[in-house]
């Protein structure tokens, strides 16, 4: 099926070459009780990591969506203080979160997110009944998390994107949190109004303004967003060092691949979405002119010496559902590819482009988005709607969705 589709042979090599070094990192365990499924994170080697199968769930929802909702149920166990844990332990344990900090904002918002886009590929009820009383819980906390009143959270601010300028990985107030909680208010909004909850559509309806007031008149500069509103810094606190950091927050107005990653999974279910869409297609562009380099697009216009593929191919879907072709992009990733594995520092999929190498990595997975982003599949099981809008014609890609496996 794949190689009847219309994608190119460096697309699909990248495709295959990925889906290897996921499988290499699978684990399926079991007991005369119960079932166990993770993912161990390549060479860093923590279970389950939640930022990571955020963007690589799109093998789920077109494979085996049932794998994804184990981890889910994995995942609900390792809440504290209304937190989802980064991961579920590393190595041979798989006991508590070994990562050695939270990402309070952003796990709360992909937990929710893929609960959200699961039930909207599956029609399953049950997943939100189920999780209703958790999902209250982790938007409270987002909620809470914004404390000047302007929508952006400013607490439980440190991110996933662990080799980037200070502004992109612990500042107080990031775009890229900003519009990831957004996108999470609209899914719950969703959530509340089928289990009949009025006041927290409401909630909901309220950050939702107050974000967007703040994108309009705080965070756009001229052709961008920036990527956070604290131009100095302002005590914050280094997770790693755990050293108060002071002074001008270098890059705080650059440019960033990161803005619309929020976006996505409501673009891929066809969630109406209230936002400024023509800033957020400019901000896109720009960021793309302004960070690109040999083998794609680094952090921000700040950060040249990193690279993550996996996030490169995930802003590219975000494009191509608005409308962007940025699709052959992907030759440089596999050209990236090529290179560390034949005179680089080797590793299977290498995920990062700088000193933090991310080798023998699943994210490569990501790249089955490309059958999605090309034709611009948004699937609504619950509304038993499918939209096919493709970013370029002709296209012809397998709907995996909906194949019958069994037969």
């Amino acid at each position: 099926m794949f190689l009847e589709s219309s994608l190119s042979k460096t697309k699909l090599n990248c495709l295959s070459f990925s889906f290897q070094t996921y499988l290499a990192n699978t684990w399926w365990g079991y007991d005369s009780h119960s079932e166990w499924f993770s993912v161990l994170e390549g060479n860093c080697n923590y279970h389950s990591t939640v930022d990571v199968e955020y963007n690589i769930a799109l093998i789920y929802l077109l494979l085996w969506p049932e794998l994804l909702e184990k981890e889910i149920c994995q995942w609900s166990k390792y809440v504290k203080k209304n937190v989802v844990s980064h991961d579920i332990g590393a190595l041979f344990e798989a006991k508590s979160m070994a990562y050695p900090h939270d990402m309070e904002v952003e796990e709360n918002c992909n937990f929710i997110l893929l609960l959200y886009v699961l039930w909207r590929f599956t029609g399953k009820d049950e997943l939100i009944k189920n999780y209703y009383k958790l999902v209250k819980r982790l938007i409270e906390f987002v909620i809470k998390s914004d404390t000047t009143g302007n929508g952006f959270p400013d607490r439980g601010t440190v991110n996933t994107v662990d080799d980037a300028s200070p502004a992109v990985q612990f500042a107080k107030e990031q775009t890229y949190l900003g519009v990831k909680a957004l996108s999470t208010y609209h899914a719950v909004y969703v959530i509340a109004e089928k289990m009949n909850d009025i006041k927290l559509k409401q909630k909901c309806l309220q950050m939702i303004k107050k974000i967007n007031f703040t994108l309009e008149k705080k965070a756009w500069l001229k052709d961008h967003y920036i990527v956070s509103l604290n131009k100095k810094v302002d005590n914050i606190i280094d997770p790693w060092s755990k050293k108060v950091i002071t002074g001008v927050l270098e890059g705080w107005d650059a440019y960033s691949i990161y803005t619309s990653n929020g976006l996505l999974y409501l673009l891929l279910t066809n969630t109406e979405i209230d936002i400024n869409y023509e800033k957020i297609k400019t901000d896109i562009y720009n960021s793309y002119k302004n960070t690109l380099i040999e083998y794609g697009c680094t952090h921000t216009s700040v950060d040249k010496s990193n690279i993550w593929i996996s996030q490169n191919l995930w802003r590219d879907f975000v494009a191509a559902y608005l409308g962007i072709d940025l699709l052959d992009l992907t030759d440089r990733y596999w050209q990236f590819e090529l290179f560390e594995n034949t005179q680089g520092r080797g590793g299977c999929f290498v995920d990062t482009y700088g000193w933090n190498h991310l080798h023998y990595y699943l994210r490569g997975i990501t790249s089955i988005g490309l059958f999605f982003a090309l034709a611009g599949i948004k699937i609504d099981v619950v509304k038993k709607t499918i939209v096919v809008s493709p970013v370029r014609i002709p296209v012809k890609i397998p709907l995996l969705t909906f194949a019958n496996w069994e037969k």
